[in-house]
């Protein structure tokens, strides 16, 4: 959710998902706390980024656009049962809070493979990976 302020010193206006503006009236104390404060919004790439990193199996997640159609491939090393529940749990979460999109989720094994060699398109987007290097782990998204 964005959020600017107007000429008028008591309202504030958010955009939702869909980009509609929506007034939210505030006291004048609270006004001048927004001013000293920026908000930057998460996008839905990140968003999608860090809500598939809680999953801790997930390695790394790709995406691209197509309209208001995201495709999602998700990747991991082992194709289980329990990861795979883990991962269906995330993408409802992420379809229930961006309704307004439809998705297209992928999930891929690497099974030991090099990442390369399972997902190598440059057209798509990095979402989120996550390298280990013995016991540290290192997260960007």
């Amino acid at each position: 959710m964005s959020c600017y302020t107007t000429s008028s010193e008591a309202q504030v206006l958010f955009l939702d998902r869909e980009g509609s503006a929506r007034p939210v009236f505030l006291n004048p104390m609270e006004v001048e706390a927004r001013k000293t404060v920026e908000v930057q919004p998460l996008s839905l790439k990140n968003f999608l980024g860090q809500e598939m990193s809680l999953v801790p199996e997930v390695e790394a997640v790709y995406v691209s656009a197509e309209n208001r159609t995201l495709h999602v491939w998700i990747v991991v090393d082992e194709f289980e049962r329990r990861t795979r529940e883990k991962i269906y749990e995330r993408e409802t979460a992420i379809i229930d809070e961006f309704g307004a999109y439809d998705f297209g989720f992928n999930i891929l094994s690497r099974r030991g493979r090099n990442l390369v060699s399972v997902i190598n398109d440059p057209t798509l987007d990095v979402a989120f990976v996550r390298e280990r290097c013995g016991d540290k782990e290192r997260i960007s998204v």
